[in-house]
């Protein structure tokens, strides 16, 4: 579409300097002649004028465009680094949960219970061990 009006524009420019050349070659005043001359770069420099606009527009789109990315970019980068300090917080308070329960329990006689238990099964296990042992030594 840009293109187009470009074209267009062009066109039409092209069309005013043939009618302002004619007139030109007509042998017409020297005024008619500067003011032939004047539209001729008016026209070429609106030409242009509007092929830098329409690149500019075109860039301003595109720099529009790289910085709502670059700025999608930065918001997940963000996202993620305040997600890894939350999970690092998380298992931060997971852990120091555990070491409270694991010190509450401490004084809880059912974990000295499984304690007194587990001491109970190692002596057993230990001892079938020698016991094994010494059967193999015989």
């Amino acid at each position: 579409m840009t293109t187009a009006a470009i074209e267009a524009a062009r066109n039409g420019a092209d069309c005013k300097c043939m009618e302002r050349y004619r007139a030109y070659f007509s042998d017409e005043d020297e005024e008619a002649d500067q003011v032939t001359e004047n539209s001729i770069s008016l026209s070429y420099d609106y030409t242009e004028r509007y092929e830098l606009f329409a690149r500019e527009r075109l860039f301003d789109k595109e720099s529009r465009d790289n910085f709502r990315l670059s700025s999608l970019a930065d918001f997940v980068n963000t996202l993620s680094a305040k997600l890894d300090t939350q999970q690092r917080r998380a298992q931060i308070l997971f852990s120091t949960n555990a070491c409270l329960v694991a010190r509450a329990d401490e004084s809880d006689s059912k974990f000295e219970s499984i304690h007194s238990r587990l001491d109970r099964l190692e002596t057993m296990l230990a001892s079938v061990g020698s016991t094994a042992s010494s059967g193999e030594n015989e």
